[in-house]
């Protein structure tokens, strides 16, 4: 009986070789995916932790115009959205080719040549089965002493995780030193649009003169009297609470320090001296001040001479008399 030579050799089924290798190469592209995906979570978390913080810090440093902020918060919204995007697209669509997780294997087997590579090439190719038998066993055996810990490490998704660990640590102690400041810094860097100045470690409440300025007689003392709350600075300390006058706006400021009473209050005294013509003033202490006051002196209206004038009656003919 004639033989057909021209016919092709039927695929062998897959041998246990095979179906080991094949184990291995999904639990490395498995693993290739798991970490690419926890890695781009890290990096969207370390992008907003950063632009918090840093934004946080030039915000109090600078005191941010409104457009400025708004400009930075849209860029950053900007990128945002579009690596959200991105990233969306990739977990649909991205799929880890199983050249690219056989060649990381490969790269962890001493001496490698290529017998995982060779298998991918040639596992849909029609051969008689002696030889797929011969280059899967030979595949499995390679793959018995690859690391797929060392193959597919996660150093870069322990580097950013790192990374968010120390970015939160940092905001976590800047909240812990003035919880006001840090969340009125936030509302600024997230919510630009919102009206709201930056809170402050130290808040100087101005309780005398009320209203800050004030109008006094010729040779008054005035006397500055603020509540402190939040972080109240030691005395002697740079920050410690002061008095600043000058007598004109353009001279440098007097500095005189404030003296704590028997209710926790802060106070100074200026005696007629120091108050002169009138003054402008402030307080300062930690990082607050209020804002400048004026205090005007005006003369008094006093009596210094009496004049008594008497007029008698007309029948008495008698001229008037005036005593000083």
């Amino acid at each position: 009986m004639a033989t057909d030579l021209r016919q092709q050799p039927k695929l062998a089924p897959a041998s246990k070789y095979e179906q080991l290798v094949e184990e291995q190469l999904a639990r490395a592209r498995g693993r290739i995916r798991r970490l690419d995906i926890l890695g781009s979570i890290l990096a969207l978390l370390l992008g907003v932790l950063a632009y918090a913080l840093v934004m946080g810090i030039v915000d109090k440093a600078l005191d941010l115009l409104e457009a400025v902020r708004v400009t930075a918060f849209v860029v950053f919204l900007v990128a945002l959205c579009g690596y959200l995007g991105l990233f969306a697209f990739r977990l649909a669509n991205w799929s880890v080719n199983p050249y690219y997780a056989a060649r990381r294997l490969e790269e962890t087997i001493p001496n490698a040549k290529n017998s995982l590579i060779n298998w991918l090439d040639l596992r849909d190719e029609p051969m008689p089965p002696v030889i797929r038998g011969t280059l899967g066993r030979k595949a499995a055996k390679d793959l018995g002493a690859a690391d797929l810990e060392q193959a597919v490490n996660g150093r870069r998704a322990l580097w950013l995780a790192g990374s968010v660990g120390g970015l939160v640590l940092v905001l976590l102690v800047w909240c812990l030193m003035g919880p006001s400041q840090f969340a009125s810094l936030l509302r600024r860097a997230f919510i630009p649009f919102e009206k709201g100045a930056i809170a402050h470690h130290t808040r100087i409440e101005l309780l005398q003169p009320h209203g800050g300025n004030l109008t006094v007689g010729v040779r008054e003392p005035v006397r500055i009297r603020v509540k402190v709350t939040g972080h109240v600075p030691r005395v002697n300390q740079p920050d410690a609470l002061n008095l600043h006058f000058r007598y004109r706006q353009s001279d440098p400021y007097i500095v005189r320090p404030l003296e704590e009473d028997a209710e926790g209050e802060w106070l100074k005294t200026l005696v007629p001296d120091d108050v002169q013509t009138g003054f402008w003033y402030k307080v300062t202490g930690g990082d607050a001040a209020t804002p400048e006051y004026q205090v005007k002196v005006r003369a008094i209206p006093q009596v210094t001479r009496f004049e008594v004038k008497y007029h008698y009656p007309d029948y008495r003919r008698l001229p008037d008399v005036q005593v000083n």
